[in-house]
């Protein structure tokens, strides 16, 4: 029962996330201070961090750490990490992933969702970032359909 509660109210932000177009910048909105601390403590020495409210209920930080920039988190409206996002190099890649990836023209980000507990690996064209597509560990293709809402919603 309480998986199925989770499900729901999973289900329910996505939704709520796809009806929501409007994309606001930490100049637009307040975060709220239990996705702060939150940020603050999976992310302790993160700096030049930039908020958007993807939805009332997701929100998405966009930071550096540890010497690399441009890394992503996502929280939902309850403070809870639901989406974490890196540049990688392609060398650092599975070789399932390696295989798949062109190494003149293709950036990788992986994802690492944790409802549920999932890692995919974005793939798209440096030049054109609307040509992209995911994978899973196997370096087989996931529909962009079978993911959440709030991963399309920034591009």
């Amino acid at each position: 029962m309480k998986h199925l509660i989770i499900t729901c109210l999973t289900l329910l932000i996505f939704v709520t996330t796809a009806i929501s177009q409007e994309v606001m910048t930490s100049t637009d909105i307040e975060v709220p201070e239990s996705i702060t601390d939150n940020h603050n403590f999976y992310f302790p020495a993160s700096s030049n961090t930039e908020w958007r409210a993807l939805s009332n209920e997701i929100f998405m930080a966009k930071f550096d750490f540890e010497g690399q920039a441009n890394r992503f988190a996502y929280y939902n409206i309850n403070g809870l990490r639901v989406m974490y996002a890196q540049l990688t190099p392609i060398a650092s890649l599975p070789s399932s992933i390696k295989s798949k990836v062109n190494n003149g023209e293709d950036k990788v980000n992986v994802i690492t969702l944790f409802n549920p507990d999932k890692t995919v690996y974005k793939v798209y064209n440096a030049n054109d970032a609307n040509k992209s597509s995911y994978l899973d560990a196997n370096g087989k293709m996931v529909s962009a359909s079978a993911l959440p809402a709030f991963m399309n919603a920034n591009k």
